[in-house]
C-alpha cells in the first residue's frame, strides 16, 4: 500500500466526480489497476 497509489486513486476519483462522462474510462483503468 503505497501513498502514491492512494493519491493517484484519489485524483482519479476526483476526476470522475468532476466528469461523470469518464465513468467508462475510469472503469477500464480500475480493471487494469486491480489486474
Amino acid at each position: 500500500m503505497q501513498m502514491s497509489a492512494w493519491f493517484l486513486t484519489t485524483r482519479l476519483y476526483m476526476t470522475f466526480v468532476s466528469k461523470p462522462s469518464n465513468l467508462q474510462l475510469l472503469a477500464k483503468l480500475s480493471l487494469n489497476f486491480h489486474s
